[in-house]
């Protein structure tokens, strides 16, 4: 049975534009890092990726709605006190796999994304941390 376009199955993920420091909500059927690798091609800088979530589309346009009052620019948003706060308390850390030899790059099926640092969650100190 073919799904409703509004309820794809997939990722919702949050990623930060270093730079400016705007995070970007989205939603893809891609691997993370094919997405970011994508999001690259149009922003040179670094993107830090912040977390992600399985869930829908649907849920990724709520999340945009819930969120408006900080957009931006299309699925940009200014990091506010409550996206951040969500994004620490809802969503868990991307898969990753170091690149040998690369401790900037990280793979997931063979594609290798340079410039892109991921975030952990410290259980020591609650808090996050970069993670290089």
């Amino acid at each position: 049975m073919p799904r409703h376009g509004s309820c794809r199955p997939g990722t919702v993920y949050f990623i930060r534009d270093e730079a400016s420091g705007l995070i970007k909500i989205g939603f893809t059927q891609q691997s993370i890092w094919e997405r970011v690798a994508q999001m690259r091609n149009a922003n040179p800088g670094v993107l830090t990726v912040l977390g992600v979530m399985r869930s829908t589309s649907m849920f990724e346009r709520n999340l945009l709605h819930r969120f408006s009052a900080s957009l931006k620019s299309h699925e940009w948003f200014y990091p506010s006190d409550d996206l951040v706060d969500y994004v620490r308390r809802r969503s868990r850390k991307p898969p990753k796999k170091p690149t040998p030899g690369c401790p900037d790059c990280y793979v997931e099926a063979g594609l290798r994304v340079p410039g892109v640092r991921l975030w952990n969650v410290s259980s020591s100190s609650r808090g996050t941390t970069p993670r290089a």
